[in-house]
């Protein structure tokens, strides 16, 4: 992601695919995500997390994109919950 691009994404569901890693089907609201992309997002402890995208699958409507971090982040992470891109 270029420094001055800017992500906004709403996760509408979470499903968990692996430790580490879970897939979210997601509208993208701006910028366009790719793996290796950072977003960060406040998690249900109101604290910031940040994950990393490692796929992203495209579609007309909604997306799917997969994304890993910590146990710890991706038990915070709920369906509804904006990502935005973490700036480098």
């Amino acid at each position: 992601m270029s420094k001055s691009e800017k992500l906004l994404i709403h996760a509408l569901a979470i499903h968990s695919e692996k430790p580490g890693e879970v897939r979210a089907r997601v509208t993208v609201r701006l910028g366009e995500p790719n793996p290796g992309d950072r977003v960060r997002f406040e998690g249900t402890d109101r604290v910031i997390r940040e994950l990393k995208i490692v796929e992203v699958k495209q579609s007309n409507r909604l997306s799917t994109i997969g994304l890993s971090g910590s146990e710890e982040d991706l038990r915070h992470l709920v369906g509804g919950t904006y990502l935005y891109g973490a700036e480098d």
